[in-house]
């Protein structure tokens, strides 16, 4: 699940946002700061691996990667 740096030009607010691997980007980023949706890829960085997919194999929390234990 890739993370994109975002940016509010409304109240100058930088962000992150996260798209499931596989699907398309939003049309539309709204900043969680002020509500505008005028926010945008921040194009100086480019989009990177969601942490824990990085550094575990998969993210646990999006169920890309078996628990540890069972969740009941």
């Amino acid at each position: 699940m890739p993370t994109y740096q975002l940016h509010c030009p409304q109240c100058d607010h930088r962000f992150s946002g996260m798209v499931f691997t596989g699907a398309q980007l939003p049309e539309q980023w709204v900043c969680p700061k002020c509500g505008s949706e005028q926010a945008k890829l921040d194009e100086r960085y480019p989009p990177q691996a969601h942490p824990l997919e990085a550094s575990q194999g998969g993210c646990p929390c999006c169920g890309g990667a078996s628990h540890s234990s069972p969740v009941e």
